[in-house]
């Protein structure tokens, strides 16, 4: 098998869901409460090193989606092409606002009174996809940041694996008419 160039140095996790069959891929560690939230199990391979995107290919499971959470790098675009619309992240903005590294602290300097998270596709850009869900929170001042932060993973807690059941049960697509846009039946 050939180098790829999108080969990294990750913590791999797969996830089958049932019914239908399908996977759920981390890049990096899931969050807390991630499996039960999905009402699945997880198995975990530690400290695989090096893994060429031809590795996904091989794997006894259909892939719906590639989860990352917490990963703080851009992938090639190699791996984007491979997986584009099934590549899922979630940020802690309501994007488009405060993209990239440092989110809650970019809203705390600019005094923002509404934060929030993203569930949105990947795509070449950093934190430039479409947007699956989004969850607003106030904020109030004197605002701590390590307090926001709390707040905004129990939000990325519940969104990310809301997220990924929508997109399993087939219930989110692309719009037709705006290709910046998902249409997500989410009758939760």
């Amino acid at each position: 098998m050939p180098a790829d160039p999108v080969a990294q140095q990750v913590q791999l996790t797969l996830a089958a869901l049932q019914p239908p069959l399908a996977a759920v891929q981390f890049l990096d560690a899931p969050p807390d409460g991630f499996a039960e939230a999905l009402e699945i199990q997880l198995q975990t391979f530690a400290n695989i090193i090096h893994i060429p995107s031809q590795f996904f290919l091989m794997l006894p499971y259909v892939l719906t989606v590639v989860v990352l959470a917490g990963f703080m790098e851009l992938l090639g675009t190699d791996f984007i092409g491979r997986f584009a619309g099934r590549i899922l992240n979630v940020h802690p903005s309501l994007l488009p606002a405060f993209p990239g590294l440092h989110a809650i602290e970019q809203a705390v300097e600019h005094g923002v009174k509404i934060i929030g998270v993203t569930v949105h596709f990947v795509d070449e850009g950093v934190d430039s996809g479409p947007i699956v869900l989004q969850e607003p929170l106030e904020l109030s001042y004197p605002a701590r940041i390590v307090e926001i932060e709390e707040r905004v993973h129990g939000v990325e807690h519940r969104l990310l694996p809301r997220a990924v059941r929508l997109i399993a049960a087939g219930r989110v697509r692309p719009d037709p008419a705006n290709p910046r846009a998902v249409l997500v039946d989410d009758g939760d």
